[in-house]
């Protein structure tokens, strides 16, 4: 059954004072992995966190251009957990160990990093080194806030926020997925250039379940984009095992109407060796 709901929301700022609420952090390095023939490994790390929730994306020159972040962060430190879809080079995913809370004083000059197989059992325990980190509510950072959502934006430059309007279901194979049934869809680009679909408010107080779609490139050339990720769990709105894969697909464009940032487009879910799908027609405009 076709549905289709008009949504328009007021946005509550998802800075607050509490930083252990909402975060946005970056964290960059190198790591040496072991083997026959080591290989230095360049990664970055960009992830946001909502009560100890960590969720973000994760890319490096070895093992993977794009993968999910997830993990925990909490008094006796934080864990953030990289799996690949299958075992690359013998490591099925990796795991970085920080302390609490994260900070570039705290983190000194190396941090642990362990892999493990595809049994989970432990493989490596690896020094990381040249780390930087940075979060929004680093003063350098707060100092320079003209220069947010602009650097590596490109043409997107300026249109992070959250985005809400009409959302219509145009196409449901099998009746899989139930996205409209929640009153509160949004869709965030981030200042990390992540884009993610909110199920719920967005604020300092409650922490909103959502798809972890991808990050745009570096300095996109266009206004439009094109991002697909893979989601290995339950997603929020969506019917089908724990164990199958999904794929999501956002596609659209960002501009400018009359002074109002909008962005129109499509977001399909597709479930990995079903003919399972449905798709969404997004026309949003910024809500900050």
């Amino acid at each position: 059954m076709l549905r289709t709901f008009l949504f328009f929301f007021g946005f509550i700022s998802i800075l607050a004072a509490d930083t252990s609420s909402n975060e946005d952090s970056s964290l960059s390095g190198s790591f040496k992995y072991p083997g026959e023939t080591p290989k230095l490994v360049s990664f970055s790390v960009n992830w946001f966190e909502r009560h100890g929730i960590v969720r973000g994306i994760y890319s490096d020159n070895y093992f993977s251009k794009s993968e999910i972040v997830s993990g925990e962060n909490g008094p006796n430190g934080a864990h953030l957990i990289v799996n690949f879809p299958t075992e690359k080079f013998g490591t099925k995913s990796l795991v970085f160990f920080l302390p609490h809370p994260i900070s570039s004083k705290n983190l000194g000059q190396s941090l642990g990093l362990v892999t493990r197989d595809q049994l989970g059992r432990v493989k490596d325990l690896i020094s990381v080194n040249n780390i930087k980190f940075v979060n929004s509510f680093n003063t350098d950072i707060q100092m320079q806030e003209e220069s947010e959502c602009t650097r590596g934006f490109g043409e997107i430059s300026g249109f992070c926020g959250l985005y809400a309007g009409l959302i219509s279901e145009t196409e449901d194979r099998r009746n899989m997925c139930n996205l409209l049934l929640n009153d509160a869809v949004k869709l965030e680009l981030t200042k990390e250039g992540v884009l993610f679909l909110h199920f719920g408010e967005v604020n300092e107080i409650l922490s909103s379940p959502g798809h972890l779609i991808g990050r745009i490139p570096f300095n996109p050339q266009k206004m439009s984009v094109d991002i697909m990720g893979r989601i290995c769990e339950q997603m929020v709105g969506v019917k089908s095992s724990t164990d199958s894969c999904k794929i999501v697909h956002l596609k659209g464009k960002f501009s400018h109407e009359k002074e109002i940032k909008t962005f129109k487009g499509t977001y399909r879910i597709s479930e990995e060796g079903t003919n399972k799908d449905c798709l969404y027609k997004l026309s949003l405009e910024r809500k900050i």
